[in-house]
């Protein structure tokens, strides 16, 4: 795993699921629901 290539496609993929998190937390927020707890690390 030195090949540069796998590093640039994680880093596309892991910024694609944060920004799909983010969405999802910022939907449910909208709906009026209260987010308590996530447990992602930033």
């Amino acid at each position: 795993m030195t090949d540069p290539w796998f590093y640039i496609k994680y880093e596309t993929q892991a910024k694609g699921m944060r920004e799909w998190i983010s969405h999802q937390l910022a939907s449910i927020q909208a709906q009026h629901h209260t987010i308590i707890a996530n447990g992602s690390a930033e």
